[in-house]
């Protein structure tokens, strides 16, 4: 099948099978066959090529490509009466994504060769946008015993990550890093003390210290901090790249729109782990974002039932495929700068981080109308998840299409 995109905005030359070398900006057209971007062509020129499907730009809408979440919650296998591989892919070309990674936190735990081999099937078979499965850090996610690393490693697993409990066993670390840099693998870390409250900042502050300092036993591996919600977190990680070690973070919408205050108001929806802090924390993840010195936009999207978020045990988590980019662009409320961040931290990046070719010639492209102001509404979503607090929220920032290795896999309906 042949898709012509036509007269789309290209802010950093998107390159094609054809023509690895173009350095084409500003309005243009692209023509998508089979899985990959067969040419870029300068507004105004002749086409001259027969196509089974139009997207008309109209000279205002963007396209990216390769836009990527590295941290998602699927639910699969064992917990699909939260999210399922088709609704959590769906939910994820809808939010404009082509690449997702999967965390590990399944059920049964993706900590071995055969669960990996069971997922990879699942994904095979369901999945509408490329899915790449996270191997646990230990058994169960227990923190006590490394986890098949070795089998899992043949089923090709992107990253190791225990997300969701802190690893903070210091042989483990150590560990984990030197079987992280065995495979070329980056080890993604959840930082919380377990012997502190997560609601007490110094939990974050104090594990992200404890990674740090086994970093420095092994230098050449390569962590990545997930969702960082502190200021201090921050610095910390910016003293560490400062000082040379391959070490990058991550923040999520959550943590730049709402405060810990916010969960009098939103309830169970703004119940999330790491909790929601305080608004000076808000500001400067803003402010650092902007900066493009945290290095990663992503989502935790965490879906849950109805039920188990609310009442007295409230489960932690917030879906966010469906909103990530209109509330992010909301927030920055910068065109320009909102183009950098889906550039770098949202697409860039990441794929660098997790070993995903970026813009090498293959049709995962997002369109987007950067300048669409409407009011977000969950029932519209893809996902099983309700868990979001930004219901009927004025928004900025609407993804138009998505496609996934050359095929259309969602297409906004007005």
């Amino acid at each position: 099948m042949r898709i012509l995109i036509k007269d789309v905005i290209i802010k950093r030359p998107i390159l094609s099978v054809n023509n690895k070398e173009n350095n084409i900006t500003g309005v243009a057209s692209m023509l998508i066959e089979d899985d990959s971007i067969l040419e870029i062509y300068e507004e105004g020129k002749d086409i001259g090529i027969n196509y089974d499907k139009i997207i008309e730009g109209n000279k205002k809408l963007h396209a990216f490509v390769d836009l990527i979440d590295i941290h998602v919650h699927l639910r699969t296998p064992g917990l699909e009466y939260k999210e399922d591989m088709i609704t959590g892919t769906r939910a994820a070309a809808r939010g404009g994504f082509t690449h997702i990674v999967c965390m590990a936190n399944t059920k049964p735990v993706a900590d071995n060769k055969e669960t990996l081999k069971m997922l990879n099937s699942i994904i095979k078979e369901q999945a509408v946008v490329n899915v790449y499965p996270v191997g646990a850090l230990t058994k169960d996610l227990k923190g006590t015993e490394m986890a098949d690393i070795d089998g899992m490693a043949e089923e090709n697993i992107i990253a190791l990550s225990d997300d969701g409990f802190g690893l903070n066993d210091e042989e483990l670390l150590y560990k984990s890093y030197t079987k992280g840099l065995e495979y070329g693998l980056p080890v993604l870390l959840h930082c919380q003390l377990g012997d502190m409250d997560a609601y007490d900042r110094n939990s974050e502050i104090k594990a992200v210290e404890l990674s740090l300092d086994v970093l420095k036993k092994v230098p050449d591996a390569r962590v990545h901090i997930q969702h960082v919600s502190t200021k201090e977190s921050i610095d910390l990680v910016v003293w560490a790249q400062k000082n040379g070690f391959k070490v990058t973070m991550e923040t999520c919408p959550h943590y730049i729109t709402l405060i810990h205050a916010d969960i009098e108001k939103y309830k169970g929806s703004a119940i999330m782990n790491p909790p929601l802090r305080e608004e000076a924390d808000k500001e400067y993840s803003i402010k650092m974002l902007k900066e493009n010195i945290i290095n990663v936009v992503s989502t935790d999207h965490a879906p849950h039932s109805i039920e188990e978020k609310t009442g007295v045990n409230i489960m932690n988590g917030i879906i966010g495929l469906e909103s990530s980019i209109p509330i992010v662009a909301s927030v920055i409320n910068d065109t320009e700068k909102m183009v950098e961040i889906l550039l770098n931290q949202m697409s860039k990046t990441p794929c660098e981080i997790v070993n995903i070719p970026y813009n090498q010639g293959k049709a995962n492209i997002t369109i987007i109308d950067l300048e669409e102001e409407y009011k977000l509404n969950i029932n519209e979503f893809e996902s099983k998840g309700r868990n979001c607090p930004y219901d009927n929220f004025d928004v900025k920032s609407r993804v138009i299409a998505t496609i996934c290795n050359g095929k259309l896999v969602y297409e906004y309906k007005k």
